[in-house]
This record gives C-alpha cells, structure tokens and sequence, in this order.
C-alpha cells in the first residue's frame, strides 16, 4: 500500500458521498411534491427526473458500500482510511442530522399551530426525514474534504 492508493481511494469515497448527497438533495423533494403536481406532461416529466435521481443514488450508494467492503478487507487500508477521525466524523454527522431534524420537527410543530396550517403527517414526516438525512450526508461532506 503507498500513498497514492490511500489518497485514490479517499478521493473516490469523497466522490461517492458526494454524488449520494446530490441525488438525494434533488430526488426527495420532488418525491414529497409529486402528488401536488397536476396530471399530464409535468407529472410523466417530474417522475422521470426523480428516477433518474433515484438510480443515481442507489448506484452511488453500491459502489460506496463495494468501496468500504473493499477498504475493510485490506488492514493496510482500513487502518489508514477508518482510522479515529474518520469515526469521529460519522458520529458528527449522525449528531448533526439528528439535532437538524428535531429542529425541522419543532418548526412545522409550530408553524401548524400558530399559522393554522393543515399540514399532512406524511409530508411533515416526509419534510423531517429529509431535513435529517441531507443535514448528515452534507455534514460528512464538509468534515470529509
């Protein structure tokens, strides 16, 4: 093991997170807006992007799974790639989604109260799962670089 696979192989998962977080940032939206959309072109337009957006992200998400198998399989490379600080930052980033999403919950909890707003359960869900899950992907692309 030299230097430049360690590098390849941290640029590569870099890549990979990155792609995964776009695709999600795009295809989880237009899934919590879908059924709003009127009928005819805009919703055969709207769904054929988001599954698009869909395998990408699924794609994105093999090949980093393949990667980590392949990193944990080599002890050279899993000592130098999932070393202290790579755990650290995972559990930052778990601690970041979780908080920015109680955060999303206790907005839409009060903008339904104060503004009247009938706001479906299933987007306000919707809305804090994606809010959760953006917050950590993007917290490990910034602590990851």
């Amino acid at each position: 093991m030299n230097v430049k696979t360690v590098e390849s192989m941290d640029k590569r998962r870099y890549n990979l997170l990155l792609w995964q977080t776009v695709s999600f940032a795009i295809f989880w939206p237009i899934l919590i807006v879908g059924p709003y959309v009127g009928d005819g072109m805009a919703k055969i337009v709207l769904y054929s992007n988001e599954g698009m957006w869909i395998i990408i992200f699924v794609v994105a998400t093999f090949k980093l799974k393949l990667l980590e198998s392949r990193i944990s399989r080599d002890p050279q490379l899993n000592r130098a790639l999932n070393n202290e600080m790579h755990r650290f930052y995972a559990y930052r980033s778990v601690a970041w989604g979780f908080w920015l999403a109680m955060g999303a919950a206790f907005i839409l909890f009060y903008a339904v109260r104060f503004f009247h707003a009938p706001i479906p359960a299933s987007e306000v869900c919707l809305g804090v799962m994606y809010v959760g899950i953006l917050a950590l992907k993007a917290v490990q692309l910034i602590l990851n670089r």
